[in-house]
């Protein structure tokens, strides 16, 4: 699996975006069909294929609709931690100074 660590965020919106078109034409799905079905504007659908930035809800009901919303299936997996875990992982993190935004 590539790093994406060294790609920008714009490219990976684009390639999410050329995914969902190519799982909507494998389907042969209009972009409006589509739209309607997901219950999402037609232009809503053009910015997700566009890799232009969209609400991550639009795509989920997108991808619902084009039977792969298992493709989010490494972020909505439940990860099981111990008490024991827990408390060694809030022990390890560092303070954070005043104003600053903590790291995680």
């Amino acid at each position: 699996m590539e790093d994406l660590i060294w790609i920008s965020d714009k490219q990976i919106l684009e390639r999410i975006g050329k995914r969902v078109k190519t799982y909507r034409l494998q389907r042969r799905a209009t972009r409006t069909s589509t739209a309607l079905a997901a219950g999402i504007a037609n232009s809503t659908l053009e910015k997700i294929e566009n890799g232009d930035n969209y609400n991550i809800l639009s795509l989920i009901q997108l991808l619902r609709i084009l039977g792969q919303l298992d493709d989010l299936s490494l972020l909505t997996k439940e990860q099981d931690i111990s008490p024991s875990e827990y408390e060694k992982i809030l022990q390890g993190r560092k303070q954070r100074k005043r104003g600053s935004i903590p790291f995680i």
